[in-house]
């Protein structure tokens, strides 16, 4: 769960994607009003062109892919294709960001020896996570459709999904109050109704990955 001193924020995050589809750097800003309020945007590192945003409102959310000019509307839970977590409430997409767990127990974990708690999901996926000083630090999910694994370096946070080939890592820049609304979201009328894929990765090809200048 994310408390609730986290809601009415925004943050600034630097991002790293890399996946069979292509690599690229991006910036992600997140407006969190509460887990069933909050926008989600990408933008290229260097020029600050927009590569897709994200607007969620309760169960129903709207994905808009400048790059490929296209745009998807989702109801009930996110299923992010590129990452085999499986179905998600779209709650859990600002708090893997914000550095908390996607989904809570089903039933009471159960603690092991090192320190870590490990749970099931209720739907097939079970899920193993250290904490210190309550704070979680690592995570991983395991499920039919593979493993991915959540950790808190020095740096940067890391969310990989081995098998897949997928590994995007992210930090946060800047954190400040966000008391404002958040208005609906928009697209020109003249984007088609899907398909929504990591398409948008060509947009960051001239960010290179190399240059780590503040981005």
């Amino acid at each position: 769960m994310v408390p609730a001193a986290e809601e009415h924020t925004q943050r600034l995050f630097r991002a790293r994607l890399q996946s069979p589809d292509g690599r690229g750097r991006f910036r992600l800003l997140l407006r969190y009003v509460n887990k069933a309020r909050f926008q989600v945007r990408a933008t290229h590192p260097l020029f600050n062109r927009r590569l897709w945003s994200l607007d969620v409102e309760g169960s129903e959310a709207l994905l808009v892919d400048y790059q490929q000019k296209r745009y998807c509307r989702y109801q009930g839970e996110a299923e992010i294709v590129a990452i085999p977590l499986g179905p998600l409430p779209f709650s859990s997409i600002p708090t893997m960001l914000l550095g908390y767990l996607p989904l809570p127990p089903e039933g009471a974990p159960s603690p092991t020896r090192g320190g870590e708690l490990r749970y099931d999901d209720g739907r097939g996926r079970a899920w193993s996570t250290r904490l210190e000083g309550g704070v979680v630090q690592a995570w991983t999910m395991t499920s039919e459709l593979g493993r991915v694994e959540w950790e808190k370096g020095e740096e940067w946070v890391v969310l990989e999904a081995p098998k897949d080939g997928l590994r995007l890592q992210w930090r946060e820049t800047l954190r400040e109050e966000w008391s404002d609304s958040l208005a609906a979201l928009e697209y020109p009328a003249s984007y088609p109704d899907g398909p929504c894929d990591l398409g948008w990765l060509s947009g960051v090809a001239d960010a290179p990955w190399e240059d780590l200048r503040d981005d």
